[in-house]
């Protein structure tokens, strides 16, 4: 494959087999540590909340999870939770610092002993990361959903050589929306690269959904020969 596509690919399912439901008993042993991911309020007021297009009814984006300033406002519905499964040299986790989004050399970062995670780690440790950095445990629990949003304004984390890539552990029922120019498509795969600069969001799940999110520095081409394109 030619590997322009990883440059200008905001989606691409990836040809990884791992033990989907062995990753998932484990993670689920961690629920009892997981911490609240809380969206910023701004992707929930009723003037923001249909820019780009809506997972839920009104009701539900009323009533979701979600921070305002800093602060944390709990509603009827949840909506991300989860943890870092890796430090940083000074005890930074991805999900509790902007830093993740920092194109650095990934150097000091390393797993979180406090959590038993080695089928996981094994796993993730097969991707073809040239440089680890950030493992970031995405959950959302029956019945919550995660409203539309983006995570970054533009691609310059993916220009500077990091990568993203994706394991989809469980669905919980639901796919995820993703909106690329004027077109909204649902994508369901197993292992994926996805650029969080275009607006994304998931409908309320039936059962607990988990993702895991890894970021680092890539091997361009062990990447692209994973990458499978229509």
């Amino acid at each position: 494959m030619n590997m322009s596509v990883l440059t200008r690919s905001v989606y691409a399912p990836l040809a990884f087999a791992y033990d989907r439901a062995g990753v998932e008993r484990e993670l689920l042993a961690l629920v009892p540590f997981f911490k609240p991911i809380l969206i910023d309020e701004s992707s929930t007021l009723p003037e923001k909340r249909r820019r780009w297009f809506m997972v839920a009814d009104d009701e539900h984006y009323d009533q979701v999870d979600r921070h305002r300033n800093g602060e944390a406002v709990f509603g009827r519905y949840r909506s991300l939770e989860g943890l870092g499964l890796r430090r940083g040299p000074t005890g930074t986790t991805v999900d509790d610092s902007v830093a993740r989004r920092r194109a650095d050399d990934c150097a000091g970062w390393d797993w979180d002993l406090r959590y038993d995670a080695p089928l996981t780690r094994a796993t993730v440790e097969r991707l073809p990361f040239t440089r680890l950095r950030g493992v970031r445990l995405l959950s959302v629990p029956a019945g919550g959903f995660l409203p539309t949003h983006r995570d970054a304004a533009d691609d310059s984390y993916w220009e500077a050589g990091h990568a993203t890539l994706s394991l989809l552990v469980a669905d919980g029922g639901q796919p995820m929306l993703m909106q690329v120019k004027d077109e909204i498509k649902a994508v369901s795969d197993p292992a994926f690269l996805f650029r969080d600069s275009v607006p994304h969001g998931v409908a309320p799940v039936t059962s607990r959904r988990l993702l895991l999110r890894i970021s680092g520095i890539c091997d361009q081409a062990a990447l692209a020969a994973l990458v499978q394109m229509p």
